[in-house]
């Protein structure tokens, strides 16, 4: 089960950390709102204040390889 709470918690973090390469507004409305969604699994598995600082520094470094990855936004 932790596996699971683990890889939807990536797969938010990812889409997350992909919308906010769009400069359209509601996305960045959307991909806070996959952020907050994030952090529910991540919380359930580490607890809250774990799941916050785990939430955090994980969308960081995704950030950081989406930006590696793709380039810069557009």
């Amino acid at each position: 089960m932790n596996v699971i709470y683990l890889l939807i918690a990536i797969m938010l973090l990812i889409t997350s950390s992909l919308l906010l390469r769009n400069t359209k507004k509601s996305h960045s409305y959307i991909a806070l709102c996959l952020f907050g969604g994030a952090n529910i699994p991540l919380i359930i598995l580490y607890g809250a204040i774990g799941g916050i600082f785990i939430s955090i520094a994980s969308f960081l470094v995704i950030g950081l390889f989406t930006a590696l990855i793709m380039g810069k936004a557009q």
